[in-house]
């Protein structure tokens, strides 16, 4: 069964397959992409893919968070989130799909 992990190494595959360049060009122009969106999203940057969706930093406030298992309460320190928003087209698409 293949795997349903898309990783890199697929990702330069695909590039490879798809275009005139060598293994080594693709693994690069792949490795910069990934790279240019993590530093964007550090950067706070909006990241915006069309047609697949937006990655954003959120800032989540400090709140009282509980452990189930003890339910002992304690305060959960404010952080930072990454967010992905699906755009209108991949959410359409993920709904007229079957289950596989």
């Amino acid at each position: 069964m293949p795997s349903r992990t898309i990783t890199r190494e697929r990702l330069t595959e695909v590039a490879y397959a798809a275009s005139f360049l060598s293994r080594d060009e693709a693994k690069s122009i792949v490795s910069r992409a990934i790279e240019m969106i993590g530093n964007a999203i550090i950067d706070d940057q909006l990241v915006k893919l069309t047609s697949f969706g937006t990655f954003e930093v959120r800032s989540r406030l400090a709140r009282l968070g509980r452990n189930p298992r003890t339910l002992e309460t304690s305060i959960i320190e404010p952080r930072r989130v990454v967010v992905f928003r699906p755009s209108t087209v991949l959410q359409n698409k993920i709904k007229n799909t079957q289950s596989k």
